[in-house]
C-alpha cells in the first residue's frame, strides 16, 4: 500500500489506473494454488508507470461524451487550475455549460473543486493525458481561441482586470503567431502584450514583463518598423528595460542594436 500510495500520490482515480496497469502487465496476480494475491515488490518499485498510465488515461478519456471531452481539453489548455471567473467566459465562447461539464468531470474524479475559487486537475498526469490528446496544431489553435475570448471580455467589460488579462495574453502567447489567420490580429496581440508587460513592469515582475514584451515583438509582422513604428519602438525599448532589470546582457545588446538601427531619432 505504501508503494502504490507513492506512485499514485494518494489520488484515488490515479491509484485505480495504476492498479489496472499493474494487473494488465502481470505485476500482480491471484494464485489459485496459494489462494492469495502475489506480487514482486522490487519490480513494482523499479517500474516507471507514467507513460503506461497516461496511455490508459488517454484511452479512457476518448470514450467520454463529446461535451465532457471538449471541456476536459479546454481545461487542459488553461492549466492545472481553472479559475471560476474564466468558466463563464469560455462557456459563452464554446456554447457549452462548462460549469456543469466541469462538475461532471469532478464526479468522475478527473477534476476537483475543493476550494471556492477554482477547479483543478485531480492529478498532473490527468492534465498531461488530456493535453496530449490534441495535436500540436489543435493545442495552438485552442490556446489562441481561449486567449482571444478572455481578452475580448477584459477589453469590453473591465480593462483594469489585469489578472484576467495576464491569463488571456499568456494563452495568446502559447498559441503563437502561427495560430492566427487574420493579419490585423497580430497588431492587436502585440498591443495586448505591451499593455500586460507594462503592468508587470509596474509590479516589478521583470521576468513576466520581459516575456510579454518579447512575445509582443514576435507577433509583429514583416516591415513592422515601417508599418507600426511607434509600437515597435515602444516594445523594443521596454524589452531592453526589463532585460536590464534581469541583468540579461545578451538581450539588452541584441534589442538595443535593433532600436539603434531603426530609430528615426534618439533623444
Amino acid at each position: 500500500s505504501t508503494v502504490l500510495h507513492s506512485k499514485s500520490l494518494g489520488n484515488p482515480f490515479f491509484l485505480r489506473q495504476t492498479m489496472e496497469v499493474l494487473c494488465k502487465e502481470g505485476y500482480f496476480h491471484f494464485s489459485l494454488i496459494e489462494r492469495k494475491w502475489k506480487w514482486d515488490l522490487d519490480e513494482i518499485l523499479d517500474l516507471r508507470l507514467d507513460d503506461n498510465v497516461v496511455a490508459l488515461l488517454t484511452r479512457q478519456m476518448s470514450k467520454l461524451p463529446e461535451d465532457l471531452l471538449i471541456g476536459l481539453k479546454a481545461a487542459s489548455c488553461i492549466g492545472n487550475f481553472i479559475p471560476y471567473s474564466i468558466v463563464g467566459i469560455l462557456s459563452k465562447h464554446l456554447g457549452l455549460d462548462l460549469d456543469a461539464i466541469f462538475r461532471s468531470l469532478v464526479q468522475r474524479s478527473y477534476l476537483t473543486d475543493n476550494d471556492s475559487t477554482r477547479f483543478r486537475f485531480a492529478h498532473d498526469r490527468i492534465h498531461q493525458a488530456a493535453y496530449t490528446m490534441m495535436s500540436k496544431k489543435q493545442q495552438r489553435d485552442d490556446h489562441m481561441k481561449i486567449g482571444l475570448a478572455i481578452c475580448r471580455y477584459v477589453l469590453e467589460y473591465n480593462e483594469n482586470d489585469y489578472d484576467m488579462m495576464f491569463i488571456g495574453v499568456n494563452q495568446l502567447n502559447q498559441g503563437g503567431p502561427d495560430a492566427l489567420s487574420d493579419e490585423r490580429q497580430h497588431f492587436t496581440i502585440a498591443q495586448l502584450n505591451l499593455k500586460a508587460g507594462q503592468r508587470a513592469l509596474a509590479l516589478t515582475d521583470f521576468p513576466s514583463a520581459f516575456s510579454f514584451f518579447d512575445h509582443g515583438i514576435k507577433f509583429l509582422r514583416p516591415d513592422y518598423w515601417k508599418i507600426h513604428y511607434q509600437l515597435s519602438l515602444t516594445l523594443f525599448s521596454a524589452a531592453v528595460e526589463s532585460a536590464c532589470a534581469l541583468s540579461d546582457a545578451t538581450h539588452v545588446t541584441s534589442f538595443t542594436e535593433v532600436v539603434l538601427k531603426h530609430s528615426q531619432c534618439l533623444e
